[in-house]
């Protein structure tokens, strides 16, 4: 049976498949992860706590998994989500009660956060501690080792470097619609994109094969933020549209016909969104194709290169390194400020005596985006409106009662430095909660100052009968996941 798009444009329904369990059939009664009520806020080391989490992604069945940083793990939530749940699975230590990061080996994790899964399931975890991407084959199991390792030459070395290959400090991490992994590669102060296939120049056609062509310790393709693969400066050449400075968070989606990559740039207290064209109309063995067809109709491999299919046309390369430029800019009125503000258009990101891993971004299908704004202990969303516009307002604030305050607390309606937002397939809004230990959900329709968690009043978002897509599905992520295509 053929899949199509539902018309919320969050994830592809399998037509006579078998689903994951859908979310609006667990949640009944809850609203909070990692504590036993709202008003508790302990760290643990245990089978259902946390200890300062950060990081946080759905799996195409509906399992929530979480990066529980301080206690060096990834933990495994399997729906019906209840309060207080125990997790279900552990990935970076062998059981829920220890939190041990060394030695560095295949199975061992430090400080752990940001992750995005491959079309395949397979998970690529963000372990900054040890400078490296893990990535993890599906199914998965607690303990289990990783299959590949970039940033580092092996499993056993966990050293920074400012290399073609080398990571510092890396943590949020997207797909491409290519199949490419985009990194942020925070404390060199880039992102860099580890591309599926080999060369990207301005006159050679990418070849892509979402089966790979990933393996231990191989280059980057790209860099964003810096001239070249061997220089980390804080907003090299100046702050500007070209620079970055601890980039922490990056979301990768399709928008009329554009790709369009927004990431957190933490330490100058903004989002950037890079625009690249996308769709492009080109003929294979006399058949016109665009660009989403072709990935659909290609046996599901998404494969294009010249050899096979003839000359496709250059305008599928990204910029040149050194080239790249942002278009838009959040929380900032242009792109030569960085000044953090306790306003309704201004955002606080970055503060030094903790910096990594804050920002976390998420798009709704409508592709309005909300943001964990960390040291003003909210989350804004900024409303798409056919585009954002440098420097607008936030049209919605939780976690504070305005847009001029930025009390911290522990409650059903406060939060403590917030780092992470997404969105499930019912456009629920999931929020890590840093400091309280906790991850809340937030049931729309959403207001200002809210509370966290169900009620009578809530409603589970307007796709409320569609099922998670099956492993065989054509499908398109948003939010903190890779936005990809894979097809049967």
């Amino acid at each position: 049976m053929p899949t199509k798009l539902n018309k919320y444009s969050k994830t592809y329904i399998n037509q006579g498949g078998t689903g994951g369990t859908a979310i609006q059939n667990a949640l009944g009664g809850f609203g909070v992860i990692g504590q036993p009520n709202f008003t508790t806020a302990a760290s643990a080391l245990s089978i259902n706590g946390l200890y300062n989490p950060d990081g946080l992604i759905f799996d195409n069945s509906g399992n929530l998994y979480i990066g529980d940083v301080n206690n060096n793990r990834i933990l495994q939530f399997q729906p019906p989500f209840l309060n207080d749940m125990p997790a279900s699975m552990v990935i970076g230590q062998q059981d829920f009660t220890s939190n041990s990061n060394t030695p560095i080996t295949d199975s061992s994790l430090y400080n752990a956060g940001g992750g995005t899964f491959d079309i395949f399931g397979n998970a690529w975890v963000s372990d900054a501690g040890n400078n490296r991407i893990l990535m993890y084959k599906y199914p998965f199991t607690t303990g289990m080792v990783a299959n590949l390792v970039i940033g580092q030459s092996n499993f056993t070395t966990g050293t920074a470097n400012t290399t073609i290959n080398g990571l510092y400090q890396p943590v949020g991490s997207a797909f491409d619609p290519f199949g490419n992994l985009w990194v942020c590669d925070s404390d060199n102060d880039r992102i860099l994109m580890f591309g599926s296939f080999d060369i990207i120049t301005s006159t050679d056609i990418p070849v892509i094969h979402l089966n790979g062509y990933f393996f231990n310790g191989m280059p980057a393709s790209l860099v964003i933020g810096q001239p070249n693969f061997t220089t980390n400066i804080a907003n090299n050449g100046g702050l500007s549209a070209s620079s970055l400075f601890i980039p922490g968070n990056i979301v990768i989606k399709l928008i009329n016909e554009n790709i369009c990559i927004f990431v957190t740039d933490m330490g100058n207290n903004r989002i950037l969104q890079y625009t690249i064209p996308y769709t492009r109309d080109y003929t294979v063995s006399g058949i016109l194709l665009n660009s989403i067809d072709f990935a659909m109709q290609n046996g599901g491999s998404a494969y294009m290169d010249n050899a096979s299919y003839g000359n496709l046309p250059s305008s599928y390369i990204y910029p040149a390194i050194g080239s790249w430029n942002a278009d838009v800019v959040l929380g900032q009125s242009s792109f030569t400020t960085s000044a953090s503000a306790t306003t309704q258009n201004g955002l606080y990101l970055y503060n030094t005596f903790i910096s990594r891993g804050l920002g976390g971004i998420s798009l709704d299908s409508s592709n309005n985006l909300y943001i964990a704004d960390a040291f003003n202990s909210r989350i804004l969303m900024y409303s798409y409106n056919n585009g954002f516009a440098n420097g607008q307002n936030a049209s919605l604030v939780l976690g504070q009662s305005s847009y001029a305050t930025n009390t911290s607390g522990t409650t059903q309606n406060n939060l403590y430095y917030p780092n992470y937002a997404t969105l499930d397939s019912n456009e629920n809004l999931w929020v890590v909660d840093l400091y309280n230990n906790r991850i809340l959900v937030y049931f729309p329709p959403f207001s200002n100052g809210m509370n966290a968690g169900w009620s009578s009043s809530s409603s589970f978002g307007t796709n409320t009968t569609s099922s998670f897509a099956s492993q065989n599905t054509v499908y398109w992520w948003n939010g903190n996941r890779q936005n990809i295509f894979y097809g049967n």
